[in-house]
């Protein structure tokens, strides 16, 4: 028995030790992105989560390490008041990730440096409120401006659209929720539906894949690698991101996600042109649309996709289609921007979002179309 409990031991600390070392070079060598958002979040009764109002913390990734701030409404921007000052034009910026600006400082988000290209440029007082929330959807931030947004009386809406995963299903609205401040995927469709031992054992394993999942490396690259070999032989889906949109001949599953989000966008619109508010919804393009190379290195090689079977222009084209004849909203394709294709350098290497460069691009297009509309106005 002591012979059994001291092999036990040894094989413990021996699992233990290695796994040590295994941690410290993949954070030596193969650093992971990690989203080290706890506590950063708060329940809400109408869109699920918000940031916690006054927030002091970094977000951290190989690629930066910023600061991130939020005011007492729970927005990552400087204080103001809900009450607007005379003689202001209030512009209110919804949007995801790419909107509240993972890996940038919140003055390189394209919200400031939009801000600061009004008021350095026009006559007035402008203000840019950046309103967006990480792993936000249309459907979320059709619900903040509704009973939020529109309480901060905006002259102008600006919705952030990222072509990458913006196109929800009915079920996407409930899909994470807040434990402890952090988010956490709430169970699949897929896993309840197929019930025995399945969802039970998610449900077990959910807090300690969460815990790796925020904290170590190791952990996260050999996911990575097992979801890359699972999609590769067809064992699981083609990409993390909603890529079926950009297929050729799609199923009925990204129809749905299509009508359902053109559906939020119409809502949204309307929102906006019952208030006399002009709307402007901009295309965000995945990295991947703007190179060959990057298509190449994070869809080709990793995953095996043949490219025949997809077209990489399809969701800003089905989304201009839709709303591109409307009036009350003006859309802002960042594809369509000077020097943008064939540009990966406006997103960062391994995260995928927007760097400063990025943003400024996005800003400098905004500032174009905003500037014709405020000329309009007066």
């Amino acid at each position: 028995m002591r012979l059994f409990g001291r092999r036990t031991l040894v094989v413990f600390l021996s699992a233990s030790l290695s796994a040590v070392l295994l941690e410290g070079v993949v954070r030596l060598f193969l650093p992971q992105v990690l989203y080290q958002t706890e506590n950063f979040y708060v329940t809400d009764p109408w869109t699920g989560f918000r940031y916690q109002p006054l927030l002091d913390r970094e977000m951290t990734s190989p690629d930066y390490r910023v600061s991130f701030r939020t005011n007492s409404h729970g927005c990552r921007d400087r204080e103001f008041a809900q009450t607007k000052a005379l003689g202001t034009c209030r512009i209110l910026s919804l949007g995801d990730s790419f909107g509240v600006g993972h890996g940038v400082q919140s003055e390189e988000t394209y919200s400031k440096v939009l801000e600061k290209l009004l008021n350095d440029t026009l006559h007035g007082r402008y203000e840019v409120i950046n309103a967006g929330v990480g792993a936000y959807n249309t459907f979320q931030e059709l619900q903040f401006l509704a009973h939020y947004g529109f309480a901060f009386s905006p002259d102008i809406v600006i919705v952030g659209f990222y072509v990458g995963n913006d196109f929800e299903n009915l079920d996407s609205a409930a899909a994470v929720r807040v434990e402890n401040g952090n988010l956490v995927k709430a169970l699949d469709s897929r896993i309840r539906a197929a019930g025995g031992v399945g969802p039970w054992l998610h449900r077990v394993t959910g807090p300690i894949r969460g815990f790796l999942g925020l904290h170590s490396h190791a952990y996260v690259l050999l996911r990575n690698v097992l979801f890359e070999r699972m999609r590769r032989y067809g064992i699981a889906g083609t990409h993390s991101g909603d890529l079926e949109m950009f297929e050729k001949h799609p199923g009925i599953e990204a129809a749905n996600k299509y009508q359902w989000t053109m559906d939020l966008l119409f809502a949204m619109r309307y929102s906006c042109a019952s208030r006399a508010i002009p709307m402007f919804l901009l295309l965000i393009p995945t990295v991947f649309q703007t190179s060959p190379t990057a298509l190449s290195e994070k869809l080709v090689m990793p995953y095996g996709l043949d490219t025949s079977e997809y077209d990489f222009g399809k969701p800003q084209r089905l989304i201009r289609q839709a709303l591109g004849h409307d009036d009350r909203v003006a859309i802002i394709d960042i594809l369509d921007a000077p020097d943008v294709q064939n540009e990966a350098g406006l997103y960062h290497p391994r995260d995928s979002h927007w760097n400063a460069a990025g943003h400024r691009v996005a800003a400098e297009q905004l500032f174009q179309h905003i500037r014709k509309t405020l000329t309009s106005m007066n």
